[in-house]
């Protein structure tokens, strides 16, 4: 075990179940096999998380204050972005000094102001980069990128990527993105380690909790298509209430909660064999999953270049095939080839209606076995480069690089 201090910076933590939650939970596992002295700051954890769940006692885990957004606008999020960016400021500039530090945070001010203090202790900085900003924001409408706060945004990730001494891309179109608009020259710098956790949460269903009768009765005369996540304009569930057609007694069902979610209702006022239920407890998540017959990942126009839906690895470990519905070949629509999970249609398509021959030879080619063998394997292959990453960049400490 090294003489050594690590710490895990994350915007999200456990029991939260996002994706990038359960990544950093596993690189403060791996560490603390390895190092004397591992801790974690996060702020206190609540999405998707009741208040007595939300702080979970745990040695070498602390949670700082942070604002809390209650509301998926850009105000409202950037407040809590700075306000935990500060948090971590303060925190690390006044204790004493970790050799290297996972940074795992909101971008980009956030990121830049820890960034800023690890910098200034001469502590390792590991940066993830889980979503492409300004890139994001300008796909969601938030900013234009022509406009001076585009290029002022960009330039602080810059920034962030000039302090990093390694950074970690979720897959090779974010690397490219890195080495070719945020100046990164170093190529050797910026390693694509995919966003996966060592074991994705399977939670379980409360008996009784969801009318499984009536998702039947649907499945008797058609297909369940669903959708499980967000309500917000970056996940595309808008656009596709929007464009689904009932074809064929074709139902969809879409569960979870989000700034979205009065438009849906409206819109789904006129919009045959369409089902919205929120709010969507965690615990019943499996439930959907259970009812449907398909999975669908809607992205809209640029969002696929921007980011990588964590949903897809959750869509996958419960043996659902995918109808992935977007415009242009991206990260996830290449993840869903490659792994044979599904399809893809463009939104023209879906707007004509899925008929039920199409549907049925999803379901019945989709995934395969060999598929999901090979999703296992890949994990596996990520959490072991994300080891030697940590062990490596402890090595060039001792070596005083």
């Amino acid at each position: 075990m090294y003489n050594m201090r690590f710490l895990v910076l994350s915007c999200v933590f456990p029991p939260e179940q996002v994706t990038s939650a359960r990544t950093s939970y596993d690189v403060f596992k791996m560490a603390k096999r390895e190092y004397e002295v591992v801790e974690v700051y996060c702020p206190t954890p609540s999405r998707g998380v009741s208040q007595s769940e939300g702080r979970i006692v745990q040695e070498g885990v602390h949670y700082l204050p942070s604002f809390k957004s209650k509301k998926s606008t850009f105000a409202s999020r950037s407040i809590e972005n700075i306000s935990f960016g500060i948090s971590c400021f303060f925190r690390i500039f006044f204790t004493k000094k970790y050799d290297a530090c996972y940074v795992n945070s909101w971008p980009l001010f956030s990121v830049f102001f820890i960034c800023l203090a690890l910098s200034f202790k001469g502590t390792r900085i590991i940066y993830s980069i889980q979503d492409l900003y300004p890139e994001s924001l300008v796909v969601r409408g938030s900013i234009k990128r022509n406009s001076i706060f585009y290029k002022v945004l960009k330039y602080i990730e810059v920034l962030n990527c000039s302090m990093a001494d390694s950074i970690i891309c979720i897959s090779k179109t974010f690397k490219d993105y890195v080495l070719e608009e945020l100046g990164v020259r170093d190529e050797s710098k910026v390693i694509v380690i995919p966003n996966w956790p060592k074991e994705i949460n399977s939670t379980a269903v409360h008996e009784g909790a969801f009318d499984t009768s009536m998702a039947a009765r649907w499945r008797a005369k058609g297909r369940v298509l669903g959708y499980g996540g967000n309500f917000s304009f970056s996940t595309g569930v808008l656009e596709l209430i929007r464009s689904f057609e009932s074809k064929d007694d074709t139902h969809i069902l879409v569960c979870g909660a989000g700034a979205d979610l009065s438009s849906m209702i409206e819109l789904s006022k006129s919009k045959a064999g369409t089902h919205i239920y929120s709010p969507w407890p965690r615990n019943l998540t499996n439930a959907l999953y259970e009812e449907i017959d398909i999975c669908l990942l809607p992205l809209i126009d640029g969002q696929g270049i921007a980011s990588v839906p964590s949903k897809i690895l959750d869509y996958a470990s419960h043996k659902k095939p995918i109808i992935c519905i977007s415009n242009e070949s991206c990260a996830a629509t290449s993840f869903v080839e490659e792994y044979r999970l599904g399809v893809t249609v463009d939104w023209e398509s879906f707007k004509r209606g899925l008929k039920k021959e199409f549907l049925d030879e999803v379901i019945k080619g989709y995934p395969s076995q060999e598929a999901l063998e090979k999703i296992s394997e890949d994990r596996v292959k990520a959490l072991n480069k994300m080891a030697f990453l940590i062990r490596k960049d402890f090595h060039k400490i001792e070596q005083g690089a």
